[in-house]
């Protein structure tokens, strides 16, 4: 059976918050969602010390096929002035304005329809073809051809391998020999994929379930599940009423099978508190998932297992977590919205796109214990 990871229902990561008036930082949309607060560090013990976040989620976007959004576009930035580099291993194709505050590198090529700005270098070893305005702030490097309509403004140079053709732009380029990018920009081959499935296993030989009395989740009315640091398993995770997800520590969760839910659910993650949340299985909800408004960015993890994994966001959602899904291709209809991270196989679909990139929370330098 196909597993389905529904994030327009799961709406684990939904901040709850309305889109109100700009942060006033560069590349904003006058409507983009409220940036939740992000977290500069989390307590230090086993989980957060050895949390594979940072090293997996250190791009805003990046994905190991094409990128392919149709609608109002595409903004990647970043409330905490972070680089927030954007990595499509495939295709980029995108209709609409879409705005890249860092630099953006395309391995299969560059097709833009639309407003499409990138603050700094565009790079892609294949070709380049644009309608309507394109702003770059510095270096477009493109080893095929450069076809532009419209307005094109390169705040450095224009390194291109082919042929240029360039319509309606007034604006003059400074040209320079091509320099082919090194290598892809998102680290895409499978042996380098966490083993979510794996992980899980391992957690259910080993874990901290006795100290708190966890078992299995099948439960019918309100459930809280209080999380107070350490490593906990569950087969899977069903509920029907309301559950409370409460995270005191940093607490890694591994689910081997489904987490599924029907009614009104709702995590909080406590001040220096974080949580890993991996799933070997299927996560959907009937009915809401909220974080609460104490729920910093960057503490919230979630890496998704298995190669038939599906990401679906269908109408307008925002969302306060980092997502890793290298396996996973992630389709949208309608306006989502991440303050983190998405690493997923590939992003299709209709509508706009935000990602608020927010670092991975990890404890303060020094206050982990050497290896």
């Amino acid at each position: 059976m196909t597993r389905r990871v529904a994030l327009l229902s799961v709406a684990l990561f939904a901040a709850g918050c309305g889109r109100p008036s700009s942060t006033g930082q560069p590349g904003d949309r006058p409507d983009r969602p409220r940036a939740a607060r992000a977290a500069i560090t989390v307590a230090p013990n086993a989980v957060s010390c050895s949390t594979p976040a940072p090293r997996l989620l250190n791009s805003a976007l990046c994905l190991c096929e094409d990128l392919h959004l149709v609608g109002r576009g595409v903004l990647v930035t970043s409330s905490d002035l972070l680089d927030a580099p954007v990595g499509v291993n495939g295709v980029t194709h995108v209709v609409g304005d879409t705005h890249f505050v860092s630099g953006l590198a395309s391995w299969g090529g560059i097709l833009g329809t639309g407003d499409l700005s990138v603050g700094l270098d565009a790079v892609t070893p294949e070709s380049v073809s644009v309608v309507g305005t394109t702003r770059i702030g510095r270096d477009l490097v493109v080893g095929g051809d450069l076809d532009s309509v419209g307005t094109l403004e390169v705040g450095g140079l224009v390194r291109v391998s082919g042929h240029v053709s360039v319509v309606g732009s007034d604006t003059s380029l400074r040209a320079a020999g091509f320099q082919a990018p090194a290598a892809p920009p998102c680290a895409c081959d499978p042996s380098a994929f966490l083993d979510v499935a794996g992980l899980v296993a391992a957690a259910r030989a080993s874990n901290d379930n006795a100290r708190i009395g966890l078992e299995g989740v099948d439960h019918l009315g309100d459930l809280t599940l209080a999380l107070d640091g350490g490593r906990f398993f569950l087969s899977g995770l069903r509920s029907v009423g309301r559950l409370d997800l409460v995270v005191t520590k940093p607490s890694a969760l591994y689910i081997d099978g489904d987490l599924e839910t029907v009614g009104d659910d709702r995590l909080s993650v406590e001040e220096g508190a974080s949580l890993d949340l991996y799933v070997n299985g299927r996560l959907e909800n009937v009915g809401r998932w909220t974080v609460s408004d104490s729920t910093k960015a960057g503490v919230v993890r979630l890496y998704i297992g298995g190669k038939d994994a599906m990401v679906q966001s269908v109408g307008q959602h925002d969302f306060v977590g980092a997502v890793y899904a290298p396996e996973a291709p992630v389709e949208l209809v309608g306006d989502t919205s991440f303050r983190g991270a998405l690493f997923a196989k590939s992003l299709s679909g209709v509508g706009e796109l935000t990602v608020d990139y927010a670092a991975p929370a990890v404890p303060q330098a020094g206050t982990c214990p050497g290896p």
